[in-house]
């Protein structure tokens, strides 16, 4: 029995509010994780040590009612292209192939489109989150 098969078979209730994920070791995420609607109250979802994931979920209806994400030792990790609209609290620690680059770049850097986020998406973000907190937290974070 492998990892997947393991964290497959123990399917959360759909109810939760904090999903952390620790030490998981594939590169695809569960059935469960993958369904839309699944989650209806999830505020909160994190990734510690999976060392073989290269991305968030990919349906943006799963974290949409997530405001908090911590990912923190995902060296695979090269895109986080699926951002809760909703988020005011992010943390990102120990993902090394993660790069931000600006718009500008980005029509340079056409050989490495696969490991890029636009720097114009994490902006509106950071911008949201200074709103919220009146930046006491951005500031700490970018510091």
């Amino acid at each position: 029995m492998d990892a997947m098969d393991i964290l497959e078979g123990l399917r959360p209730p759909p109810q939760l509010s904090k999903l952390t994920i620790k030490g998981y070791r594939s590169d695809t995420y569960p059935g469960w994780l993958l369904e839309r609607s699944y989650f209806e109250n999830l505020e909160s979802f994190e990734l510690s040590n999976c060392s073989l994931l290269e991305g968030l979920p990919p349906d943006t209806e799963l974290l949409r009612n997530c405001s908090r994400l911590r990912i923190n030792f995902v060296p695979n990790l090269k895109e986080l292209s699926n951002l809760p609209a909703g988020l005011t609290d992010l943390s990102i620690d120990w993902c090394p192939l993660l790069m931000f680059i600006t718009n500008n770049e980005l029509g340079q850097h056409d050989v490495r489109e696969n490991i890029i986020m636009k720097a114009d998406d994490l902006a509106s973000k950071l911008a949201l989150m200074w709103e919220v907190d009146s930046g006491e937290e951005v500031r700490s974070v970018l510091s």
